[in-house]
């Protein structure tokens, strides 16, 4: 009996610290360009939420301000392609339409203006307690040290 009010009284703890809980909106951008295919990577804190349900409702309004953004446009050359909507996490992809490869004055100047030629946005709410740069750092140091 000791151990079931053990039990229920450790539940409704961790249940209350649960409430107390702050929640993050995080945004990741990634970008790739010509010269540099592999996308790199930068968080920034967006603001922060007493509920999910408010975090994830700023995410969705975000989402759509930039999907078509001017930003977005100036940034990406392409409007955005929602790709991913599971609830407090959402991706968007940009593909621009590149100059074909054999123009090479077209391709010159894409350069030049250091457009991007893929990139994502992800919005994502995450329990205050996690800083998405900070784990990202992590789990690269580690794979380094495997290789």
């Amino acid at each position: 009996m000791r151990w079931l009010l053990a039990g229920a009284l450790l539940i409704a703890m961790s249940a209350s610290a649960g409430a107390d809980c702050a929640w993050v909106l995080w945004q990741e951008v990634r970008k790739g360009t010509y010269d540099e295919p592999n996308p790199k990577s930068s968080w920034t804190l967006q603001s922060a939420y007493p509920t999910f349900q408010k975090c994830d409702a700023r995410a969705q309004e975000l989402v759509l301000e930039a999907q078509g953004s001017f930003l977005s446009q100036m940034v990406f050359g392409a409007t955005g392609k929602v790709v991913d909507t599971t609830e407090g996490f959402y991706k968007i992809i940009f593909q621009p339409e590149l100059p074909k490869s054999g123009d090479s004055n077209a391709i010159q100047e894409w350069r030049s203006q250091g457009r991007a030629t893929h990139g994502s946005q992800i919005f994502q709410c995450l329990p205050d307690s996690i800083n998405p740069a900070v784990e990202r750092q992590r789990e690269e140091k580690a794979s380094r040290k495997k290789r």
